[in-house]
């Protein structure tokens, strides 16, 4: 993929205001800010056009110019009513909630408000809410993790590690993960800063809809689910713990978010890394044997998480009536108890889905998904 172009996504995905796009504006030879905006963005725009890129015979760089190209016109038209306003430079980032007790923590890049009450508290990480205070708007909200115990550290360090590594090649999955913005340490524990995610986790989608996500919703969402695992898997990655806490819904724009990578393994047939966490519900059963984690692994506990999503059971695999008979075979492949007996490549379920999406409801086209 072309150097400059996951360069300059990379900036756009961590920027935080226009002035972190487009820098300061200084004017020179008695040109305008606004003449300066519009040369930077011509400089970037070279980078990332799709046009560029029409030709390119890779997806991932195709889909990717046009992420970041939309993204720059994104900044550049909330640039062009920052300079019309006159408040260029000036950051205005969201408050917390009125009431709410507040921290500060620093960085060596930036300042972030953060609630000094975690909203949840997982076995791994304490997780708070947060602003950047050199940010402005929905970009400034954060979400800070830090170790529940310096046991912990280990933990947050490899999420670390895992999301950078995801992140060093830029998808059309990256739309689909975390974006690690910042690292810290409190005492004697690691911390990571996130982008805050605006969705829905599993368990929360889920109990809004007692009756399970509707078929045709849940195939979608399986869909992305997969297409994450898939791309995660061709860089050597297995997740280790998809569960629906982990993965999370926008039902708006039908995007799905895997999260909390802080049980991944990295190549594990090379470096020989295992399991790092045993789920009793959503692991498969070679964590419990401690054998070798494997791809196979994943798409156990991403099966077993969407029969929870449909409203069945996931320790037995029964599914509600509603669903048809082709999506739960699927289901019940990528759930075999043995890793060589299930389903082995993402890619090749998510084409799987495909095929039976279009078989049950037709010709793909977006349907409102209402929760």
């Amino acid at each position: 993929m072309d150097p400059g172009l996951v360069q300059l996504y990379d900036s756009l995905v961590g920027a935080m205001c226009p002035e972190d796009v487009f820098g300061a504006l200084e004017t020179a030879g008695g040109g305008s800010r606004d003449d300066a905006l519009d040369a930077t963005f011509r400089r970037l725009a070279r980078a990332c056009h799709p046009d560029r890129f029409h030709g390119s015979s890779d997806p991932d760089e195709r889909d990717v110019a046009g992420e970041a190209f939309r993204r720059l016109t994104s900044f550049r038209a909330r640039a062009e009513v920052k300079l019309a306003n006159g408040t260029w430079g000036q950051r205005d980032a969201p408050d917390l909630p009125a009431g709410e007790e507040t921290m500060e923590v620093k960085t060596a890049r930036r300042t972030y408000r953060v609630s000094t009450r975690p909203f949840v508290e997982g076995d791994v990480g304490l997780l708070y809410r947060g602003t950047c205070l050199e940010g402005e708007g929905p970009d400034s909200r954060v979400v800070l993790k830090l170790a529940r115990e310096a046991e912990d550290n280990d933990l947050v360090r490899n999420e670390a590690r895992v999301l950078g590594r995801l992140k060093g090649t830029p998808s059309a999955q990256s739309k689909h993960l975390p974006v690690l913005l910042d690292q810290f340490k409190s005492g004697d524990r690691n911390g990571v800063v996130l982008r805050e995610i605006d969705a829905l986790d599993g368990t929360t989608l889920r109990e809004k809809l007692p009756a399970g996500v509707p078929a045709e919703h849940a195939a979608w969402i399986l869909a992305r689910l997969l297409s994450v695992l898939g791309f995660a898997h061709s860089k050597g990655i297995v997740h280790g713990n998809v569960e629906p806490a982990h993965v999370m819904v926008h039902p708006p724009d039908h995007n799905v978010f895997v999260i909390d990578w802080t049980a991944a393994v990295v190549e594990p047939s090379r470096t020989g890394e295992g399991f790092r966490t045993l789920n009793e519900v959503y692991s498969p059963p070679e964590v419990s044997e401690r054998l070798p984690p494997v791809p196979a692994s994943d798409l156990y506990s991403a099966g077993k998480t969407m029969v929870t999503l449909l409203g069945g059971d996931p320790r037995t695999g029964e599914l509600p009536a509603s669903v048809p008979g082709r999506l739960g075979r699927i289901l019940s492949f990528m759930t075999l108890p043995g890793p060589r007996q299930r389903a082995q490549d993402a890619w090749e379920i998510y084409r799987e889905v495909g095929l039976a999406r279009e078989e049950l409801y037709g010709p793909h086209r977006f349907v409102e998904f209402r929760v």
